[in-house]
């Protein structure tokens, strides 16, 4: 089932991006769709009812590392959410383009972003 919703984004969605929706209305039974997602590696929730590609969240190992200098300097002072992160980032040019770059837009999709990419990094709840 995996590779059937990997197929099926990579052919009908040029930004790896689409909506849980648009999958339960193609493809089918849901639950095997559920399990399929909720165990790959592959594809991952993307903000509210959507899923996105893991490789269009692949990217060059300088930015990845700057990414994560900021993050972790920015949560050395104490716990850090999402949020107060994404709002720390959006004036900052290089993190801004950074996390725009890999269509993060809100601060549930950067928290996802950070838990693929790093997994040791964990941020307070909201």
């Amino acid at each position: 089932m995996e590779e059937q919703i990997v197929s099926y984004m990579k052919s009908h969605s040029k930004t790896g991006v689409c909506s849980r929706e648009e999958l339960m209305s193609v493809m089918s039974p849901k639950s095997s769709i559920n399990r399929a997602i909720r165990h790959s590696s592959r594809v991952i929730e993307w903000g509210q009812d959507e899923l996105i590609l893991t490789e269009k969240l692949i990217m060059r190992a300088s930015d990845k590392r700057t990414l994560f200098v900021y993050i972790t300097k920015a949560c050395s002072a104490g716990e850090c959410t999402a949020g107060s992160l994404f709002q720390k980032m959006k004036p900052d040019r290089r993190m801004f383009s950074i996390i725009k770059g890999k269509q993060v837009d809100s601060p549930e999709k950067l928290a996802v972003l950070i838990a693929w990419l790093f997994p040791e990094i964990t941020l307070a709840a909201e």
